[in-house]
């Protein structure tokens, strides 16, 4: 690039004068370069601040003095105030904004550029920090960029007057001290502002090759991703299987005899309050001895410890609801090769002797012809694409009220849509679908209540081969003596099939289950080859029958505020005591409450028949987890605050 002379204005006069008056100008000119043309570094700290290979090596590209017109008001920085700065008050290396190489000046005043100095004190090696100074418009200034190391020897330069800013790349191969010289490169100067910015990227992992021999069963499980995931009881996994095998115990990289870094295994199971818990640890002979606790909510009180055991297991009767600890860790000379499982159950309340509903053979005015079908055990049995007429509510001897069970032989591959029909006046039906094994599907209470459509109706898609169980309830408790008055139909149906009815057989000298159905045809105008849309579930208003099924579902709560909105769930962002409550999504149930610990996470494993509901209140949040469980991870953006109150 051209550089412009420092002072043609006084050239004209000199020329007039004659070549003579010219030559003595330039030679002054040359002597006042060479006085201030010396390395800034020998300039600004003494002579004796360098060796003598540094001021040599530290020149500037360009030799003259280099001034600044400045077309705006520039203000002093606290870097380089108004004279710039030196090596020993280098300002500390970090991003600043709108520095100024000319100090304070006015418009259009003169002003000669000054170099700023920056330090790098426990640079890291392997890291690599990226270096620019980015003049804040192209015509201001044209920098440069000198490092120097703790010999104070320049090791990287840009010097480039073509693109304005300048930018070095700093690879430490020591933790210093290294100098950073951020100075006007050329004469094209303006003055004004520049910012100084500087990009930290951290060394390269490199990996470490385990010493002692991987054996089978001695690498991280699944609950140890990335390795040590579940070391402590603040990062305890959630239990949401019931039996949790090849489980191991081992140091982050293999597992040998009595290593140092020892693998913990913490886990947290929510447990409602008045359940039986059993929790178990079976080793699999490659373990001989483990260590087991399992801590209450409060995180310090122990329910129970077995020590040295090959096979440990820990019960107890839950009196406060919330998340408990389970704990286990190898027993001092025990191997580390293998593996171990970790069951656990929790069967409800302890049991009673309650008898079901009595049956007797003496004909009960009003029963229906399915009587007995109480419960799962008792369900009776339907046929698809079949029509079944005068069923009702009437309880057997010993019930106050009546549920009717039902189950229906299905296959792979079926869409299946159940739903009562002929509602008598003032019946109000709620149905529930399970699985073979007792597993809740989905439910429906009302099809349309805004229409007054009180019957119900659920379609789901079968997934294998059994039976279907089908659980019909009253949705309002009445007199038994008026129980025969509400009647219903109920049909289980797949599409494109006509539906028939069986003609009805009373019951005779006792109760009988289902008639055959009859040859004869009946279209139902309610049949629809159309899957129905998901729908929601409401609780029966009975207690649930003995023996219905119950799971575990398992939700993994963690809230964090995003600080630095980065949009990533970074350490110490937790939301600490938000309160958080878990409901049954059929019944409506509250299942489970809580808190959200110090890292932010409240886990609840609960029984239910189907999903669960989970909610923040303090939030406005809520989800449904599905009987699979899941983990919710919850981020909470800042807001943008205004720049002023109105």
């Amino acid at each position: 690039m051209k550089r412009r002379p420092i002072s043609t204005r006084l050239l004209p006069p000199l020329l007039a004068a004659g070549w003579l008056g010219a030559l003595v100008f330039l030679l002054w000119v040359g002597s006042l370069g060479a006085a201030n043309s010396e390395p800034d570094l020998a300039r600004k700290a003494g002579a004796a601040a360098l060796p003598s290979h540094a001021i040599v090596h530290s020149r500037m590209a360009a030799a003259s003095v280099i001034t600044c017109t400045d077309t705006l008001t520039t203000t002093a920085d606290t870097i380089g105030g108004e004279t710039g700065n030196i090596t020993d008050t280098a300002a500390s290396l970090a991003p600043y904004f709108d520095l100024s190489l000319v100090g304070t000046v006015d418009i259009h005043q003169t002003k000669t550029a000054f170099p700023e100095y920056f330090r790098l004190d426990n640079a890291v090696v392997g890291a690599s920090y990226k270096i620019e100074a980015l003049p804040n418009a192209t015509t201001n200034y044209n920098l440069g960029i000198i490092v120097y190391d703790r010999n104070q020897t320049p090791i990287l330069t840009d010097t480039n007057t073509a693109d304005f800013k300048a930018s070095v790349t700093l690879a430490p191969a020591n933790i210093g001290p290294y100098y950073v010289k951020v100075f006007q490169a050329s004469d094209q100067c303006r003055g004004g502002t520049y910012d100084l910015d500087v990009t930290y990227t951290g060394p390269t992992a490199t990996p470490v090759s385990p010493t002692p021999t991987i054996v089978a069963g001695s690498l991280p499980d699944r609950f140890d991703n990335p390795p040590g995931a579940n070391d402590t009881i603040t990062t305890a996994a959630a239990l949401g299987d019931l039996n949790n095998t090849g489980l191991t115990l081992c140091n982050l990289s293999a597992c040998a005899a009595n290593v140092a870094n020892e693998d913990q295994d913490w886990y947290v199971i929510y447990a409602v309050r008045g359940y039986h818990y059993t929790v178990n640890a079976v080793t699999n002979g490659a373990y001989p001895i483990l260590n087991m606790q399992i801590y209450k909510p409060n995180k310090t009180t122990k329910v129970g410890e077995v020590f040295n055991s090959n096979a440990p297991s820990i019960s107890w009767d839950t009196s406060d609801a919330g998340n408990y600890y389970v704990h286990i860790w190898r027993a001092a000379g025990s191997l580390t090769n293998g593996s171990y499982s970790l069951n656990w159950n929790a069967p409800g309340p302890t049991p009673t002797d309650t008898p079901g509903p009595e049956v007797t053979d003496t004909p009960i005015p009003g029963l229906d012809s399915f009587e007995p079908n109480y419960d799962f055990e008792h369900a009776a049995s339907i046929g698809l694409n079949v029509k079944y007429t005068g069923i009702n509510f009437v309880p057997l001897p010993g019930q106050t009220e009546n549920n009717d069970y039902f189950k229906v032989r299905v296959k792979r591959g079926m869409l299946v849509t159940c739903e009562t029909l002929d509602l008598s006046a003032g019946t109000d039906t709620n149905m529930i679908l399970y699985d073979n094994d007792l597993n809740g599907l989905a439910g429906n209470d009302d099809v349309d209540t805004s229409r007054g459509e009180l019957r119900s109706r659920v379609t789901v898609s079968i997934n294998y081969d059994g039976f279907l169980y089908i659980l019909v309830g009253q949705g309002y408790g009445v007199p038994n003596f008026q129980a025969s008055l509400y009647n219903y139909a109920l049909q289980c149906t797949t599409p494109g099939n006509t539906v028939t009815t069986p003609t009805p057989t009373p019951p005779g000298g006792g109760p009988t289950y289902a008639p055959a159905p009859s040859a004869t045809p009946q279209p139902s105008a309610t049949t629809s080859a159309t899957p129905m849309p998901p729908i929601s579930v409401r609780a029966l208003p009975t207690p649930t029958p003995a023996g219905a099924a119950q799971q575990m579902v398992t939700a993994d709560l963690r809230v964090y505020y995003d600080v630095n909105k980065n949009g990533v769930a970074d350490p110490g962002e937790g939301v600490i005591g938000l309160p958080v409550r878990v409901y049954d999504d059929t019944t409506g149930a509250l299942l489970a409450q809580g808190f959200t610990d110090d890292s932010g996470r409240a886990a609840f494993t609960v029984p239910s028949t189907g999903p669960i509901r989970v909610v923040v209140p303090y939030l406005d949040f809520q989800t449904i987890v599905p009987p699979s469980g899941a983990a919710i991870p919850v981020l909470i953006s800042p807001r943008e605050l205004p720049s002023q109150i109105p």
